[in-house]
């Protein structure tokens, strides 16, 4: 009856036929799932250096005298800008966009959402390392506090854009789980 239902193929080639379209199908499940793995990884790494390079301009945002209280011989004081100078080197570690640089080509790994926002953060966020790099934070220079503004708010609005799998969420929990037995 087999043999019929199988439109007249012997019962040998529709077991290897049933076999081999599981196999492809297991195959295709699992380089789904690995793939998906690999994202939702690519994910957390640029959600955590985004969130790096945030907190290090937050840093710089608090550093620098409030613009309303300073008075232009205070901000020009030698002693604000060697405090400032201070920090420019744990700054300049800070602001480095290592993965994105090193993993360039996982971009595509992204929405195209999630690269735009990514990208602007990133963009502003080298705006501001150059400026350290030379030496270009100037306390009393109005551009950098808009720069800064900007860098922030991309940062925000990168953050928000990158989505995370469900599945990748409910294993983690999983795994926070397991980590506390």
């Amino acid at each position: 009856m087999l043999g019929g239902m199988a439109g007249g193929l012997s019962v040998e080639v529709t077991s290897a036929l049933i076999g081999g379209g599981a196999g492809v199908l297991a195959y295709g499940v699992l380089n789904w799932n690995e793939r998906r793995i690999r994202r939702d990884r690519f994910r957390r790494s640029l959600i955590f250096e985004i969130r790096h390079v945030g907190a290090a301009i937050e840093r710089l945002e608090r550093a620098l005298p409030d613009s309303e209280a300073a008075d232009p011989e205070t901000a020009a004081d030698p002693e604000t800008a060697a405090d400032l100078d201070v920090d420019l080197d744990d700054l300049r570690s800070r602001l480095s966009t290592d993965l994105l640089d090193a993993e360039f080509r996982s971009i595509g790994k992204l929405t195209t959402v999630e690269i735009r926002h990514v990208y602007r953060f990133h963009e502003a966020a080298r705006v501001i390392a150059r400026r350290a790099e030379t030496g270009a934070l100037d306390p009393g220079d109005s551009t950098l506090r808009e720069q800064i503004a900007v860098a922030l708010e991309t940062r925000d609005d990168a953050l928000d854009s990158i989505r995370r799998s469900r599945l990748s969420r409910l294993t983690e929990w999983y795994k926070d789980v397991e980590a506390r037995r």
